[in-house]
């Protein structure tokens, strides 16, 4: 009993331990991301140190791996049924790519372009 106590406590140190090495990808921000190099994983940033007068802050990385099946679909920030989700660069798990040319998903139909909105 005390086995499986101890492999449980390993298992989830393991599981939120936060990476520190995720290609080309570093957080910027808090929130969700999609991983840039798995369809299958998604990557949440936390404020790590505020840092001074909020410059300068830090963040801690987690990647999550969607349940079997599953991807991540970047737009709705949710792991999906993987015939549905279109995974533009990001490798899928056979390493096949949809879009080797895509950028960022335009999930707001807005890329490139600047939102101004004034506050009443």
């Amino acid at each position: 009993m005390k086995s499986s106590s101890s492999l449980l406590s390993l298992l989830s140190l393991l599981l939120l331990t936060p990476l520190s090495c995720l290609g080309d990808f570093t957080c910027e921000e808090e929130g969700i991301f999609a991983d840039p190099d798995a369809c299958a994983n998604f990557i949440q940033c936390a404020l790590g140190d505020p840092g001074t007068n909020g410059e300068d802050a830090t963040y801690i990385q987690y990647v999550t791996t969607c349940p079997e099946t599953t991807l991540f679909e970047e737009c709705d920030k949710v792991c999906e049924a993987e015939d549905t989700v279109d995974c533009g660069s990001r490798p899928r798990p056979d390493g096949s790519v949809d879009d080797p040319d895509a950028g960022p998903a335009d999930c707001d139909g807005t890329a490139g372009t600047t939102i101004v909105r004034s506050i009443p």
